[in-house]
């Protein structure tokens, strides 16, 4: 692939595909990189085995998105303490009682310290979608939380 469709693949593509990446993508990796497969730029079909685009391109949309992700955290960590979603971030790993089985299973098995998780997956990817599902649940219950307590103000 010459440089310039690269550059231009990055550009057009990557930036719209991986649009708020950091949040959502980490589950999505393998189907979010075959959107190279139907990008028109290349010429290719979706019948083209997936192994030949990825060393035709030479361009993975994972560094991006881990980058992505690894960026995400350190904003967080540069946040005042008293910034929503690091207390968020926070507050869901102070709640260990509330973690889901299937997050307390991989806690116990070393899944959350690393080591190699349940499935196949390598050990990264084990941690990055646990505490994904972590974060998400956490979220989203602060987030009701915050709604009725908002609604509650607004009825007084």
């Amino acid at each position: 692939m010459p440089s310039s469709w690269k550059t231009l693949f990055l550009a057009v593509i990557a930036s719209k595909a991986l649009y708020a990446a950091e949040a959502w993508s980490f589950y999505h990796c393998e189907l979010l990189e075959r959107v190279q497969v139907t990008a028109a730029l290349l010429g290719l079909g979706w019948s083209t085995p997936y192994y030949l685009v990825r060393a035709s391109t030479r361009t993975h949309l994972k560094p991006h998105i881990g980058k992505g992700m690894f960026s995400w955290f350190l904003k967080l960590q540069s946040m005042g303490k008293e910034r929503l979603p690091r207390t968020g971030f926070y507050r869901l790993l102070e709640l260990g009682s509330s973690l889901t089985p299937a997050v307390q299973a991989a806690a116990r098995s070393g899944g959350l310290r690393g080591t190699p998780g349940t499935a196949g997956l390598c050990p990264t990817e084990t941690t990055a979608r646990t505490l994904w599902r972590t974060l998400r649940s956490a979220w989203r219950t602060l987030r009701a939380r915050v709604n009725l307590l908002s609604t509650e103000s607004q009825e007084t």
